[in-house]
């Protein structure tokens, strides 16, 4: 149903089906906040490589 009439054309029904979706989605506000100049603390190597061992028995434990 478009404007209260059935539409079987393949063409108006996607076309319509997009407007509703970019209607739905669209963002109003245009402007982002922005992550320049900001510094993000990194992992050492030996960090990263702990991230990513199995858990000691111990570790479960402790959290047990």
């Amino acid at each position: 149903m478009i404007d209260g009439s059935w539409v079987e054309d393949p063409l108006l029904v996607k076309a319509e089906v997009l407007q509703h979706f970019q209607n739905r989605f669209h963002e109003p506000q245009l402007q982002r906040p922005n992550l320049d100049g900001v510094h993000f603390s990194v992992l050492s190597a030996f960090q990263k490589d702990s991230m990513v061992e199995p858990f000691k028995e111990e570790e479960i434990t402790c959290a047990v």
